[in-house]
């Protein structure tokens, strides 16, 4: 399927040969390729699956003298579960002390992590066609990080001084929600993004007792 995905995107031809496609990539110049993973998709097994990546590109044709290819594997996890019907919610209520943490999106995100920490500490020992490196998960972003934006001279610029008061206070209730639905007093930058975005376009009212 990935190389299928990557003959149409390269040479809008699905059967294409990987000699072929970097015959292509070749004649462009520095090349990188994305591809992006979710939680969903892992779950079954993330150590074979990113094995399974990996040796693909371990098998890919020489590369030619001065070639740049850069791959990269993104990994999104996720924090909330697909909508559920009452009798599933009524079983995670009762047993979720009994489960702890050790279900859904949580167990898998787990299992993610630990693939990835082994990747990193094998140092890509079995492919050897392959310079890998894993890089630093990216935390979520805490609420002081946010209110040290909303304070920051880039926000003075546009808001006065009454205006980021009533921001911070919607920052401290977005968190609040946050924490209670997702059990983190951090929030994913794809989520706030989207938050912040809409307060700033005024989607979300702002306001709130300053005093």
């Amino acid at each position: 399927m990935l190389k299928y995905n990557l003959a149409n995107r390269v040479l809008d031809y699905g059967l294409a040969s990987k000699e072929d496609i970097n015959k292509h990539l070749a004649s462009i110049g520095p090349v990188v390729i994305h591809t992006h993973l979710l939680t969903n998709d892992l779950q079954k097994n993330s150590s074979k699956i990113i094995e399974n990546f990996l040796e693909f590109w371990q098998d890919w044709p020489e590369l030619n003298p001065n070639q740049c290819l850069i791959i990269c594997l993104f990994i999104k996890y996720q924090v909330k579960q697909k909508s559920q019907s009452y009798f599933q919610k009524l079983w995670h209520g009762i047993f979720k002390n009994l489960l702890k943490n050790n279900s859904g999106f949580e167990c898998w995100n787990s299992s993610i992590q630990k693939s990835i920490k082994d990747l990193s500490s094998s140092n890509f020992t079995k492919f050897d066609k392959i310079i890998g490196v894993v890089l630093p998960e990216l935390q979520g972003v805490s609420q002081t990080e946010v209110e040290s934006w909303a304070r920051s001279e880039a926000v003075k610029n546009y808001w006065d001084e009454e205006n980021i008061q009533y921001l911070i206070h919607t920052i401290e209730d977005m968190f609040e929600k946050w924490e209670k639905k997702q059990a983190s007093n951090t929030m994913p930058m794809s989520h706030l993004a989207q938050n912040l975005s809409d307060i700033l376009q005024g989607k979300i009212t702002i306001k709130g007792d300053i005093s």
